[in-house]
């Protein structure tokens, strides 16, 4: 694990593993049950993110390409934008793409 910083917990938190969002083209899409679910709990709930991805290249389908998900962290992070934010980059003994982590 590499952490820049440490954050302590002085009080009992509950953590919720959401269903994925996916990146759209149109940020007016329509998206699925459980991605509106997602987004609703971000909405209404007082959360913190943990957004978690992998960097390596290797995630296997179109919809999660190291692309996606730095356009999506983005998307959210102007979404949410008062939201306590830790980004997670999972795998990262598989490598890194060239430039992703320049991009966070």
């Amino acid at each position: 694990i590499i952490s820049k910083k440490t954050f302590p917990i002085s009080q009992l938190c509950q953590i919720m593993d959401s269903p994925g969002i996916l990146r759209r083209d149109d940020p007016n899409a329509i998206r699925n049950e459980m991605e509106e679910l997602t987004l609703a709990a971000m909405s209404h709930l007082p959360t913190a993110v943990m957004y978690v991805m992998d960097l390596s290249g290797g995630a296997g389908d179109k919809c999660s390409s190291v692309e996606d998900q730095l356009v999506l962290r983005r998307e959210l992070r102007a979404r949410f934008p008062r939201r306590p934010w830790i980004d997670v980059v999972s795998k990262v003994d598989l490598g890194i793409v060239e430039g992703a982590r320049e991009r966070l």
